[in-house]
């Protein structure tokens, strides 16, 4: 069964870093192909990544721990992961299993930037205003 996820690597989008861009299904099938672009950009060393949301439909377990381990890795090489835009179910499953406490997300490709900037501490932000809401049902402040 073939997978129903396009990916776009753009290592020249941000400095020092990468923008994926995605497109349908992140689930079992297709979630190694999200783990295989991260793994390109970060042999580039580029450990500063916007994972571009605006196409997915929906993201599985199995994709949201291959976003939690790319995390971890970049973290590890004192970068950062940002999920940018995701559709508002996306957004709603992200919610309801705590990903915003751990991965930023972004609405905008500029605040996704900024983002990207901020320095981490382990996995704790250093500042700890929301970027944006996630979804309606997040309860976060809008901005």
């Amino acid at each position: 069964m073939k997978a129903d996820l396009e990916i776009q690597i753009d290592d020249a989008a941000i400095q020092d870093g990468a923008l994926l861009q995605c497109a349908g299904r992140i689930d079992y099938r297709s979630c190694q192909l999200l783990t295989d672009a991260l793994e390109e950009v970060f042999q580039l060393g580029r450990y500063r990544v916007i994972i571009d949301l605006s196409g997915v439909k929906y993201v599985s377990s199995s994709g949201v721990g291959a976003i939690v381990s790319a995390a971890a890795t970049a973290e590890e090489h004192s970068g950062r992961i940002v999920l940018l835009n995701p559709a508002p179910n996306v957004s709603l499953v992200f919610v309801l299993i705590g990903l915003p406490d751990l991965i930023k997300v972004a609405l905008n490709l500029p605040a996704a930037i900024t983002e990207l900037s901020r320095r981490v501490a382990g996995n704790i932000p250093t500042t700890p205003e929301v970027t944006q809401p996630c979804c309606p049902l997040s309860g976060c402040p809008s901005t």
